[in-house]
């Protein structure tokens, strides 16, 4: 997976929520460089593993936002903190 656009999404999805952005499938589609299709196979996937959901977004209305699951962020983050641990040794 980190050599494929689920791994881009994963990370912009992080950045993007950092943001305090909501991302739709077509703009983090965009962001990862794919087509919507193939961004929404690998929502699919991401989504089966339990690391982002669909949702609305209540103020604006939107269907189909894009985020990452307490999982989802958690995983990253330990992944972002084994990394630095190994960098730093």
């Amino acid at each position: 997976m980190f050599d494929e656009a689920a791994w881009d999404a994963l990370l912009a999805l992080y950045v993007d929520e950092q943001g305090g952005l909501t991302v739709s499938a077509g703009s983090l589609a965009e962001q990862v460089g794919i087509r919507l299709h193939i961004m929404m196979r690998w929502i699919a996937y991401l989504e089966g593993h339990g690391l982002v959901v669909r949702g609305t977004d209540a103020l604006q209305g939107r269907s189909g936002l894009i985020r990452l699951s307490d999982k989802g962020r958690s995983d990253l983050e330990r992944y972002f903190a084994d990394t630095l641990v190994m960098a730093a040794q």
